[in-house]
């Protein structure tokens, strides 16, 4: 029994953090967006813990983000699961086609995440060996919009922040699947 948060709307958000929150956050079910500029998960407001999406999203419309990391991150962020954004050319049931609708990005980082960046999957530090193997992470964005965008964007103008992940000595892993 998955849990499941649809919204349907135009600028909708399925998961707004607007101010200061103390402890993580986990999506482990399915976010669902319908709508023009639709965000799955929105962090504005400081995190002080993770960020871990092990779940799937979705903002199949134009102008959409999987994540949007606006706000710092006093914490690590992992991605295990899997966002698609926008959509591609397709016929409807009639043959006619359906224009892509170009997404923003699946996942936008604009602030500093000091516990570093994860995107998992079968990499050097995880055979898939062991008690309890990774689901490899998914990012996929359509209409030419980019999967991952990281840029520093805070109003302060200082440096951004990405920490280290755990003792591996990089502060973004990349060991999913990323198609744009």
């Amino acid at each position: 029994d998955d849990a499941l948060l649809s919204v349907l709307g135009a600028d909708s958000t399925g998961i707004h953090l607007g101010s200061t929150m103390v402890g993580n956050i986990e999506n482990n079910g399915e976010i669902n967006m319908v709508g023009n500029r639709a965000i799955g998960i929105d962090i504005q407001g400081a995190l002080k813990g993770n960020l871990v999406n092990k779940g799937d999203i979705k903002a199949n419309s134009t102008g959409g983000i999987g994540i949007r990391v606006d706000g710092p991150i006093t914490g690590a962020f992992v991605h295990s699961g899997s966002i698609k954004v926008g959509t591609q050319e397709t016929l409807n049931e009639n043959g006619d086609i359906v224009l892509v609708q170009s997404a923003l990005a699946g996942i936008w980082i604009k602030n500093d995440i000091t516990g570093g960046i994860l995107f998992e999957g079968i990499g050097d530090n995880n055979t898939g060996q062991d008690d309890s193997p990774t689901r490899d992470s998914f990012i996929q964005s359509h209409g030419g919009a980019p999967a991952v965008i990281i840029e520093n964007a805070k109003a302060n103008g200082s440096n951004l922040v990405i920490g280290e992940v755990g003792s591996l000595g990089y502060g973004f892993i990349q060991r999913g699947n990323v198609l744009s």
